[in-house]
């Protein structure tokens, strides 16, 4: 019973394992180096922490479930509601054992996507493409500089920092909305195409397209191009002047990822990658699954993708392209996971429209 929960997964177990696969064989071939002093001490204290993270977003769920029966359901007899409901659905092992798989393949994805990233300029190396991308941005804004753009609406030290916090609260927002996809099951569709979306988002536009693509992003164009003066000098001065006063807590990651990368040294989360933007891509496909489940939930998780569109520009991580980019790739892997999902379930249930 069990193991036809797990199966449940297939097409989604088949790409997570395939690639983590290759992931393996890749990393084991090119021989990356051994880990920074400044990184992370071992593998298990990074499943530690991610482990923390999902424990910890796993419990704001319950919670959240819990104040959704008082709230909306609002029966006479809560305890014994809320008893009836873990017994019955929540704890079930079908129910933990469907949620758990879908974690850990999370967790062992993560592993082998920052592999595979910290490998992207050995596989194709870096120099190709960011002077092109700078003037096709240009291109596309009118001769303006994207970043100028963004500065002169949300220059102000205190909005430049708001920006920078939802920029950095897009990890949350990520493991909230996939742990809850994980432990809800109101529509088993919608969830398949959210997860199969979800991993191939970061194998095609994360691995596929930032190899092909491999550009280090406006942050490093200056240090990899060695220029004292370039077209990005301006923004990272506005940045460091607005980091006296409020941290910009982008600045110290981007030194982080750059010295790793000058060191030849692996970093958990490392790897430097700008075309296609990965924060882009996720966050517009939650847009897309949030619009399936409500209006509400599509018009909140809307204004969130705007702002990592507009943070992914303004703090110097990527050029406004590579957002661009990842809005049509994503677009065309969640209907393409979706025919495919919609597909299968005929398959298995002819009767299904």
């Amino acid at each position: 019973m069990l193991l036809s929960q797990i199966r449940h997964y297939k097409p989604i177990l088949a790409v997570v394992i395939l690639y983590c696969l290759y992931a393996f064989g890749m990393t084991l071939y090119f021989g990356h180096t051994e880990p920074t002093s400044d990184a992370p001490q071992s593998l298990a204290d990074n499943a530690l922490y991610l482990a923390r993270i999902m424990g910890f977003l796993t419990m704001f769920i319950v919670i959240t479930l819990i104040l959704r029966i008082m709230i909306i359901d609002r029966p006479k007899r809560l305890i014994k509601r809320i008893y009836h409901d873990l017994r019955t659905i929540w704890l079930t092992p079908q129910f933990i054992v469907r949620g758990l798989t879908m974690i850990i393949c999370l967790y062992v994805f993560v592993f082998a996507f920052t592999a595979m990233k910290q490998i992207i300029p050995i596989l194709h190396p870096y120099g190709h493409f960011d002077t092109l991308f700078y003037h096709i941005d240009k291109a596309v804004h009118f001769g303006i500089s994207p970043w100028k753009i963004t500065h002169s609406i949300f220059g102000a030290p205190v909005t430049t920092f708001a920006i920078n916090f939802l920029y950095n609260l897009w990890f949350f927002i990520l493991y909230a909305v996939f742990t809850l996809q994980a432990f809800i099951h109101e529509n088993e569709q919608t969830r398949k195409t959210y997860f199969l979306s979800f991993f191939l988002c970061w194998i095609i536009n994360g691995t596929i397209f930032a190899t092909l693509l491999s550009s280090v992003g406006p942050c490093y164009y200056n240090l990899f191009y060695n220029m004292q003066d370039g077209p990005y000098t301006e923004l990272l001065s506005r940045l460091n002047v607005i980091n006296e006063t409020y941290t910009i807590w982008a600045l110290k990651t981007q030194d982080m990822l750059w010295a790793a990368y000058a060191d030849k040294s692996t970093t958990f989360g490392g790897g430097i990658s700008a075309m296609p933007s990965l924060h882009v891509s996720i966050a517009f496909l939650h847009v897309l699954l949030g619009y399936t489940i409500s209006k509400l939930w599509g018009r909140l998780l809307l204004a969130f993708f705007f702002v990592i569109l507009i943070g992914s520009v303004h703090l110097g991580w990527h050029y406004a392209i590579d957002g661009y980019f990842s809005i049509i790739t994503t677009t065309c892997i969640w209907f393409a996971c979706k025919w495919i999902i919609r597909k299968g379930e005929n398959r298995l249930n002819p009767t299904l429209p």
